[in-house]
């Protein structure tokens, strides 16, 4: 039986593509959510979950979706953070893939 050969290695290379892609999409759902409660006045997410999730690998969404949705970017408190976290995610990535 042949096995299937990855781009860039073995399988534990597919299983982080899958996942990123999977956090990133959790990741940018939890932004989109407390951006439309605090349109709405209901109960935010907090500031600890948005930055777990993108410290877990869902920095790139994360990030996205703060620019597009214009949520939280005037906020320093977070803006830096978010920073560190979005490096943390590529060293992490390029670590995976190379």
């Amino acid at each position: 039986r042949k096995v299937q050969s990855y781009p860039y290695g073995g399988r534990m290379n597919a299983v982080a593509r899958y996942y990123l892609l999977i956090i990133n999409a959790v990741s940018a759902f939890v932004f989109v959510a407390d951006k439309f409660n605090s349109k709405l006045g209901w109960r935010r997410i907090p500031e600890k979950t948005l930055l777990l999730c993108s410290l877990l690998g869902g920095a790139p969404a994360g990030l996205a979706t703060m620019y597009i949705f214009r949520h939280k970017t005037a906020k320093t408190s977070f803006k830096i953070p978010m920073c560190l976290a979005t490096t943390a995610c590529f060293a992490w990535l390029a670590f995976v893939i190379f």
